[in-house]
């Protein structure tokens, strides 16, 4: 009922609607689909006025911690 002061019945229906398909019952799983979700595929990271940053050098991550995580004293 409190997501009624914040967002119109149409709205809260079909959010409603959406969480019990995947038997989501909470006030937060409803929330999920009433938040808008933003879309990170067309943005860009700016380098205006950071050319100190073209000097930054990162070096390639070694992977090889993750071939055996068992064997180095992980989960057993």
């Amino acid at each position: 009922m409190r997501l009624l002061e914040d967002y119109p019945m149409a709205r809260l229906r079909e959010a409603v609607e959406k969480a019990l398909l995947i038997h989501a019952h909470s006030r937060g799983a409803v929330l999920q689909y009433l938040v808008p979700h933003f879309s990170w595929r067309n943005t860009t990271f700016l380098l205006d006025g950071c050319k100190h940053l073209r000097l930054v050098k990162v070096d390639k991550p070694d992977l090889s911690a993750y071939r055996n995580p068992l064997v180095q004293g992980g989960a057993r």
